[in-house]
């Protein structure tokens, strides 16, 4: 799918955010707070099940519609869109009762997907930023999120002459790469999920020129 539809899409589902909440009873997923990650697979088919009632399908469908798509995978990221919003509504009711403070897993700890970027706070912390919901966790800064090496030797990260606010870390020991921003040289106030989207054309030149 072409980054310019993704984008479309994500900006509809934005759009369409509170009339699509307002369908949803969230009294009917119920969670346990104490199992880390809180969503199990049992949850996330709740709230699956919530997406395909009858309740939701008329708007879905006109969303389709609005956006004149066909293909199955840009169906496919509108349905997914829509989970994310419901996951991460369940997340901002829930959170101020979640405790993830000795957690240091690289999958969320409330949905359990996995992260999308990460960022570095003043005091040096790095946190990873979920894909679906808001939350966002601890991580060691010298340990690869996807293979969870810790040889520094193996671990390095990329800057970009024309941009400050972000890096890209790597590590050779996987091959993998993630996008971690620094919040003390960012001047957007917008959320670092949608500023990774919006700066996805570094992320695909870096991927084209490993």
């Amino acid at each position: 799918m072409e980054l310019k539809k993704y984008k479309k899409i994500l900006e509809k589902i934005k759009e369409k955010k509170e009339a699509i909440l307002k369908k949803v009873d969230f009294k009917k997923i119920k969670i346990n707070l104490k199992n880390l990650p809180v969503l199990s697979k049992k949850e996330k088919k709740d709230i699956e099940d919530i997406i395909e009632a009858p309740e939701l399908k008329p708007l879905i469908e006109s969303i389709i519609k609005d956006l004149k798509i066909i293909e199955n995978e840009e169906i496919f990221a509108v349905y997914n869109s829509i989970f994310n919003i419901i996951v991460d509504e369940l997340f901002n009711i829930s959170k101020d009762n979640l405790s993830v403070e000795n957690y240091l897993g690289s999958k969320c700890p409330f949905c359990g997907n996995n992260f999308q970027c990460a960022y570095i706070d003043e005091d040096g912390k790095k946190f990873l930023v979920c894909t679906a919901c808001s939350n966002h966790w601890r991580y060691p800064r010298i340990k690869c999120p996807y293979c969870e090496t810790e040889d520094q030797k193996k671990l390095s990260y990329i800057e970009f002459e024309d941009i400050d606010y972000f890096r890209f870390y790597e590590c050779d020991e996987c091959g993998k790469f993630h996008k971690v921003f620094l919040i003390e040289k960012l001047k957007s106030n917008k959320p670092l999920k949608e500023l990774d989207i919006e700066t996805k054309e570094y992320d695909i030149g870096y991927e084209e020129n490993k």
